[in-house]
């Protein structure tokens, strides 16, 4: 056999082992990728230092992932609600304002001398940034967002809605910003405007029959178990239907998941309006609590045994529910030292593009910083 120069000629034989040691190398070297791919999966240790893993995942086998992460849907067809549960017909807000000196379910009275504390919160943060051009290019952002009348109103909104739960008997406890702001300030986030709370699923049907039929309120329902509920005569929000090419998607840091709700979640074609509560249903699953609404859970996912037994704490002069555990929960999902300014503006249903960090200890005299 005449064998041209540069190429190696083989025998049928000496080509069928080069293809077989070919094969093994590859079997060989997918092997080993799976194993990897395994390791990497399956072993949290690991997975989360290679991968962009949210704080509140991290503990999570893959499994409980996938399991977590399913979209999760209820129908939002308020005609389809049986009749009301009995709530009261007369105004909730005149029933619900306690007489003064009063204490209501273990909550101090609401009155003059609370008002006046937030005029004065309110009149010092804004006289303290405008005393220099310095302060007002650094702090303005962390201005309230807003007015007097609006922060009174989301309470007496929030107040509705911890009377009827109450009546009820139905479980919720504070969540994300609003739990953060009741440990960081006491309250609300200063220039935060809205408030969140989480309610389990199985309290779903019941809390969606006597919400509905809340007179001068209204529940938005959404159907990613994420609803909306506001009063009746607060001021509308311009809201934009939701471009229906848009699917949900698993998110893996905060910012991420603000972004996403900011820019692809409008509350397609409802006449919203502001302020409103936040209400999260969320899961028990026994081992973990967590949201079902999949842009929430990256920071809405706990142990079971971090969020009961609940128990209590104040928050602008009331006694709230609150995870067992919620000072180690903010602080591992959000942490007490740094301060993120607002990223979105609900009563005109804005994204806000600039987004500042600053240490907390900065606005100390601005506002009360108790951590």
């Amino acid at each position: 056999m005449t064998q041209i120069p540069g190429k190696l000629h083989l025998r049928p034989r000496g080509v069928m082992r080069l293809r077989m040691f070919r094969e093994a190398r590859v079997v060989r070297l997918l092997t080993t990728l799976s194993f990897l791919l395994v390791v990497v999966m399956f072993v949290p240790e690991i997975r989360n230092t290679i991968l962009p893993v949210p704080i509140a995942w991290k503990s999570l086998s893959l499994w409980k992932l996938f399991k977590v992460n399913r979209i999760h849907t209820v129908s939002g067809d308020l005609a389809a609600l049986s009749a009301c549960t009995n709530v009261t017909s007369h105004s909730v807000r005149d029933r619900l304002r306690p007489e003064r000196g009063s204490k209501a379910n273990g909550s101090p009275p609401e009155g003059p001398g609370r008002r006046h504390a937030d005029i004065e919160l309110y009149a010092r943060a804004h006289k303290w940034v405008n005393s220099s051009e310095e302060r007002r290019l650094k702090f303005s952002p962390y201005l309230p967002q807003m007015t007097l009348k609006d922060k009174w109103r989301l309470l007496d909104t929030w107040r509705a809605f911890h009377h009827v739960c109450d009546q009820h008997n139905i479980s919720y406890f504070f969540t994300e910003g609003s739990l953060l702001g009741l440990l960081r300030h006491g309250g609300l986030i200063p220039w935060d405007d809205d408030m969140d709370v989480a309610v389990d699923v199985k309290e779903m049907d019941k809390l969606q029959r006597v919400l509905s039929c809340l007179p001068g309120y209204t529940l938005h329902i959404k159907n990613n178990m994420h609803w909306k509920f506001f009063a009746d005569d607060a001021q509308i929000v311009p809201v934009e239907p939701r471009p229906k090419t848009l699917h949900p998607k698993v998110l893996t840091t905060k910012e991420e998941a603000q972004k996403y709700r900011v820019e692809y979640e409008p509350h397609e074609n409802v006449v919203m309006r502001y302020p409103f509560l936040d209400v999260f249903l969320v899961k028990n699953d026994g081992e973990y609590t967590y949201a079902l609404t999949n842009y929430v859970n990256p920071t809405t996912m706990y142990r079971t045994d971090d969020i009961y037994p609940l128990s209590k704490a104040p928050f602008e002069g009331y006694l709230v529910p609150v995870p067992h555990r919620a000072h180690e929960l903010m602080e591992a999902l959000f942490g007490f030292r740094t301060c993120m300014s607002p990223w979105h503006n609900h009563r005109i249903a804005q994204g806000i593009d600039n987004i500042f960090k600053i240490p907390c200890t900065d606005l100390a005299a601005m506002y009360p910083i108790l951590l």
